[in-house]
């Protein structure tokens, strides 16, 4: 029967434990900075086979819910159709 992780952490000495805590809170906190949120949509800014800059738009599923239609030579121009886009978030809703 395998032991769980808090009988294996209840049966190391108090200085190894604390220095697993720690390390672990180390870890977790590495992970929430490098990791973004998957509750909220966020921006994928890549590289395409031609070397060429692209943006994405990814929902909270994973799913690309818009792209950049144009490749851009610069990085900084990528990321300013990004504002662009996000400037224009709250626009109004035109149905023809």
């Amino acid at each position: 029967m395998p032991i769980s992780l808090k009988t294996v952490m209840q049966r190391l000495p108090a200085a190894r434990r604390a220095n697993v805590e720690a390390r672990a809170k180390e870890l977790s906190a590495t992970e929430k900075r490098r990791r973004p949120s998957s509750r909220q949509p966020r921006y994928r800014v890549f590289r395409d086979a031609q070397g060429q800059w692209r943006w994405q738009l990814v929902g909270a599923n994973g799913r690309v819910i818009a792209a950049s239609n144009e490749a851009y030579k610069a990085e900084a121009k990528c990321r300013s159709a990004i504002d662009h886009v996000k400037a224009a978030w709250d626009a109004e809703i035109i149905v023809e």
